[in-house]
């Protein structure tokens, strides 16, 4: 602030002012900025990095053998064969919609074990 003939200058007091609460917010907002870079950058690849090894583990599985994929058909075929006879009177009971359930349990079921046996890659 400048002091003229004793007196304050009004206009000069005020510019100071705007000043100092600019800067307060350039400060502000800065540091704000900081903070948040530095927790984005904190945070590791998390889900990507999970997707690419899964997908990296399913490329490296062996594949199925044409004895495990007809069966797979077949228990395939059982359960689309289940189902129709189920939908025929049009009301799917309780009962049958447990009996579909436990047949696709089956059904995953033998896919993990083939999938997951002890063959390995030649």
């Amino acid at each position: 602030m400048l002091k003229i003939g004793g007196a304050l200058n009004p206009s000069t007091a005020r510019l100071s002012y705007v000043k100092k609460s600019t800067m307060k917010n350039f400060i502000t907002v800065g540091f704000a900025l900081l903070v948040m870079s530095t927790v984005a950058s904190a945070q590791g690849p998390g889900e990507r990095l999970r997707r690419q090894r899964a997908a990296h583990e399913f490329r490296e599985r062996p594949p199925l053998s044409l004895r495990e994929r007809m069966q797979l058909k077949k228990n395939y075929i059982r359960y689309r064969i289940a189902q129709r006879r189920a939908k025929g009177d049009g009301v799917i009971t309780p009962l049958e919609k447990r009996r579909l359930y436990q047949i696709r349990k089956q059904n995953r079921h033998q896919y993990y074990r083939f999938r997951h046996n002890d063959r390995r890659l030649a």
